[in-house]
């Protein structure tokens, strides 16, 4: 199970965004900022979407031959997509 627990939010202008918090895997915490772009959908919600790159090791992830950086990046990218309705 992965977990996210938002700790800030920063304005960077031209609708960009950065979320700092924790990320957790597999036991193993990391403090992350992730970078996101704002833009609305057709339905008018907020559309959040951004990416960033978490080195799998750092969380255990891959066990055996895969936990060997050259049979399998260390680097992983992550993106993300958020939907929030519009609010009544």
């Amino acid at each position: 199970m992965a977990r996210f627990e938002s700790t800030g939010l920063k304005a960077l202008g031209d609708n960009r965004y950065e979320i700092a918090g924790t990320l957790t895997l597999k036991g193993q915490s990391r403090d992350i900022a992730i970078p996101v772009l704002m833009k609305k959908d057709p339905a008018g919600n907020e559309v959040a979407e951004g990416a960033f790159t978490l080195q799998r090791l750092d969380f255990n992830l891959g066990d055996g031959q895969w936990a060997d950086p050259d049979v399998v990046a260390d680097d992983v990218q992550v993106k993300v997509k958020m939907v929030l309705p519009r609010v009544a």
